[in-house]
């Protein structure tokens, strides 16, 4: 991302970094930079005293990781804007749909149900 933000130092045990060196490269990490700063992320939101809102964390892969990134610096959003701009809308057009689709099933029911009183009042 294209954020800048305050760099901090710290020491960790040389078999953390070394641990921390391994996961250079997975799931779009590009350097340890990426790794530390997905960890302090991660122990953040699995913070109890976090009283801000529920999370979760999706595997977004290398493809949509490097295209929110794009997206994400070409609109100024930042990618927890662009996720849940996309969640409400995806579950506001599920409703719909969902909506939509129970019309349509009352609608053709309540059909169906009138041709049958038809017949049986048409019935000798």
């Amino acid at each position: 991302m294209s954020n800048i933000s305050p760099m901090v130092q710290c020491r960790i045990p040389e078999d953390h970094l070394m641990a921390l060196d391994q996961m250079v490269g997975l799931d779009g990490m590009r350097n340890r930079s990426d790794v530390i700063r997905l960890a302090v992320r991660q122990l953040i939101e699995a913070s109890p005293s976090r009283a801000v809102g529920g999370t979760i964390s999706v595997d977004l892969g290398m493809d949509l990781t490097d295209k929110i990134d794009m997206f994400c610096s070409i609109h100024g959003d930042s990618p927890d804007q662009v996720t849940r701009a996309a969640l409400r809308t995806h579950m506001k057009a599920e409703m719909v749909a969902s909506d939509d689709l129970q019309t349509v099933l009352e609608t053709r029911h309540q059909q169906l149900a009138n041709r049958l009183r038809q017949r049986e009042d048409h019935t000798p």
